[in-house]
């Protein structure tokens, strides 16, 4: 793309198909990583590799983003190039700053993987998300400065990250450790397609909310949402008694 587009030669319906290719790349390829680790690693280490899996790929996946804006600022033919040479090279290594709530989360998934009660700790982690979204009720209100509200969403999206990384170790790696390795792909579509359909449609209904509700009021009906999910997680009593990962060769799945 970067050599088309320097060259002039890059059309809509051309960037449209490769696009096309790259995401079914995506798509096919890029739970491997975590199927093939079902292979090598035992199931009392499982959790900890996916925490550290994820971890990597959750950095690369927030710092694309604003490093390809800026990028793009700088020429539009440039993020294509830098995303190719940083992804073969430091990618890995040089945007930690920007994730770098993500990162200690993943760092405490690491640590915590195999020490706490899955159930447990899931649980608080759905109930901790609740907690944090909830104060971006009281920004852009009347009376608010727009500083202030802008930096306590600020904050409050970095520290809602924390947990994302133990859930995704905890809980996803539960279910990917005690399903059998045949069904590993499978698994991994069924999981990671619905909830790539619902971001997608989350993005357009918060754009379509916001000139109706506001900022707030948007803020109220993803939080109501995210309770819902919570009360799910309480409620469920397979849920709550998975063990920590020492016990997972016991449990049921």
């Amino acid at each position: 793309m970067a050599a088309l587009f320097a060259a002039r030669m890059l059309t809509y319906p051309l960037l449209l198909v490769i696009a096309t290719l790259g995401s079914a790349v995506s798509g096919f390829l890029g739970s491997a990583t975590d199927a093939m680790l079902r292979s090598i690693i035992g199931v009392r280490d499982y959790s900890k590799a996916l925490s550290l899996n994820r971890g990597r790929d959750a950095t690369i996946s927030i710092a694309g983003n604003p490093v390809g804006g800026f990028l793009y600022g700088v020429a539009p033919w440039l993020p294509f190039l830098v995303t190719v040479m940083i992804a073969a090279a430091v990618l890995n290594y040089g945007v930690s700053g920007i994730a770098a709530t993500m990162l200690v989360g993943a760092f405490a998934a690491a640590r915590l993987s195999d020490r706490v009660p899955v159930g447990g700790c899931i649980c608080v982690s759905f109930v901790f998300l609740c907690v944090c979204v909830a104060p971006m009720l009281f920004a852009y209100g009347p009376g608010a400065s727009r500083g202030a509200s802008y930096a306590l969403v600020f904050v409050v999206n970095a520290v809602m990250s924390l947990p994302f990384p133990i859930i995704d170790a905890l809980l996803l790696g539960f279910v990917y450790a005690k399903a059998p390795t045949s069904m590993q792909g499978r698994i991994a579509v069924s999981l990671t397609v619905p909830a790539q359909a619902f971001a997608a449609f989350s993005s357009a209904s918060a754009g379509a909310l916001l000139p109706v509700l506001g900022f707030r009021g948007t803020i109220a009906v993803f939080l109501a949402t995210l309770a819902l999910s919570t009360v799910m997680v309480l409620c469920s009593a397979r849920i709550r008694r998975i063990p920590r990962a020492d016990g997972w060769d016991t449990a049921e799945l």
